[in-house]
């Protein structure tokens, strides 16, 4: 059995690195997505309970075998490592269908964060790091391929955090959940476009970016009038209250 905690820290420590170190482990020049999950679960002692392969095929199939495949779920935990199908309606693309892969390090009810390597540039793999990257349930459901569940000791911990919106709002919610309004940026921002998404409420084609431009202030807009309280485009106490409730 693995230890969850270490594979997390060791995968965080990692974020900002490039390609040296997996590929250098698979003495392979080539996409790294995999090889950087797997080596890290070496690293970190959990060398056991991951495959070792470049491909994440492979792993999706090393895990189906033991019986630790959860395919494409929201009841999803820390430490999952989640498969990307960057192309889900491409015919030809399902055979080997997974082109991307990463870990889960947070959980929320509007998605999750994983750290992932071989992300970043279009540039090709030399040019690519590892990344702490953000996804929304409401607008990226289409790329997530499936889950897997490693073997970690002490069965499955809760998904969500202590910064998740919906477990914090009734105690800290002025700490929490900031004032919204044009302008404002980050993680705040990205949980409210994707609860404005689910109400039918779009925020533009740029989906849930963390940015509060004219077409999220517009759905914020929206959302208010549905609910009969003060249509100004700003995101405060009132209009968090509704959109959690």
């Amino acid at each position: 059995m693995g230890n969850r905690q270490k594979m997390i820290d060791v995968c965080l420590s990692r974020v900002d690195s490039n390609w040296n170190v997996p590929c250098n482990a698979f003495n392979i020049r080539t996409e790294w997505c995999a090889m950087e999950i797997c080596n890290n679960a070496k690293v970190s002692g959990n060398g056991d309970i991951f495959p070792w392969t470049p491909s994440c095929n492979e792993m999706i199939q090393w895990f189906i075998a033991r019986g630790q495949w959860k395919g494409k779920t929201r009841d999803i935990r820390i430490g999952y490592i989640v498969f990307f199908d960057w192309n889900p309606n491409d015919p030809n693309d399902q055979v080997r269908p997974a082109d991307h892969v990463g870990i889960v390090v947070e959980v929320y009810d509007w998605g999750f964060v994983t750290v992932e390597g071989n992300t970043g540039s279009n540039n090709g793999p030399s040019y690519t790091r590892v990344k702490k990257n953000e996804y929304s349930w409401s607008s990226q459901w289409g790329i997530i391929y499936g889950f897997a569940s490693p073997a970690y000791d002490g069965g499955e911990i809760a998904g969500k955090t202590e910064e998740s919106p919906a477990i914090t709002a009734g105690k800290t919610f002025e700490h929490t959940l900031r004032t919204v309004r044009l302008g404002t940026e980050g993680k705040n921002v990205r949980a409210m476009q994707a609860l404005l998404e689910s109400y039918g409420c779009s925020v533009g084609s740029c989906g849930c970016d963390g940015e509060a431009g004219k077409d999220t202030v517009a759905a914020i807009k929206k959302f208010q009038k549905m609910k009969s309280i003060e249509a100004d485009g700003i995101c405060g106490p009132t209009t968090w209250g509704h959109l959690l409730s």
